[in-house]
């Protein structure tokens, strides 16, 4: 686990939610922890935008990775229960603590003694936190730069063979920040994660085939420079796939590697 505490870079910053609740978490922690043998809490908040680039029509909207909440974990006697919600007043920590407790002291009544424990009861005391740089800020980005560049790409690719019926791009960002709290644990992670796709469909006659390559990972906008590649090598690969035969029934050696 990487140990960073210097400040983090604006790209991965935590959200302002999670810095918004921070103090009320850590009291919900502080004031919970010695009623059970184990108590943590984890929040997290993810949110992204999702640009694409079709034939005559250019968008952006808001990612399917999205979401907000809060989940903690409680321990005793060899049970474990879990309790999620989405909003957490930070001048209601006091009310909500006692009513959070009611509610596991319930679901632990309820449980069975766990097969093993899914909480380390001696762990020792660490604090953690990890912000991966990427080198462009997509949030940073006009979300028309971004879009001129899929749009770029997307020509490209219809372009590449007469063959081509449409082509289309597509990419998207979310920031995922997370933060988890035990009585002796802080761990605390903000990342980016990107995936871009150059799609292409073939057609000849009655035969239409559609192919796409993607590129991934915790990048930025330098994620669209790894794009410029593929729009050739995909618009050959729908065509060639116009040649493709049915597959024949039966058994088949399939290799993996």
């Amino acid at each position: 686990m990487s140990h960073n505490h210097s400040p983090a870079p604006p790209a991965a910053r935590p959200s302002p939610h999670l810095a918004s609740v921070r103090a009320a978490l850590g009291t919900l922690v502080e004031t919970l922890s010695p009623r059970f043998d184990f108590f943590s809490v984890l929040a997290t908040d993810c949110a992204g935008t999702n640009f694409e680039a079709l034939p005559g029509e250019r968008r952006a909207a808001e990612s399917m990775w999205t979401e907000r909440g809060f989940v903690v974990r409680a321990a005793r006697g060899g049970r474990v229960v879990e309790r999620s919600f989405d909003s957490l007043g930070p001048d209601d920590v006091g009310r909500f603590a006692d009513a959070l407790t009611a509610e596991l002291e319930e679901l632990l009544a309820a449980a069975a003694p766990a097969g093993f424990l899914s909480v380390d009861l001696a762990a020792e005391a660490d604090r953690a936190v990890w912000y991966p740089e990427v080198s462009v800020d997509p949030f940073g980005l006009s979300p028309g730069v971004i879009l001129d560049r899929l749009e770029a790409i997307r020509l490209r690719a219809a372009a590449a063979s007469p063959l081509i019926a449409m082509a289309r791009t597509r990419a998207e960002w979310a920031r995922f920040s997370k933060l988890y709290l035990s009585s002796r644990r802080e761990f605390e992670q903000s990342y980016l994660w990107g995936q871009a796709y150059v799609f292409a469909a073939a057609r000849r006659g009655e035969v239409t085939r559609e192919i796409f390559n993607a590129a991934s990972g915790l990048k930025g906008a330098e994620l669209l420079d790894e794009l410029e590649d593929f729009p050739g090598p995909v618009a050959a690969l729908a065509v060639e796939l116009l040649d493709a035969g049915p597959i024949e029934p039966g058994e088949h050696v399939v290799v993996l590697s």
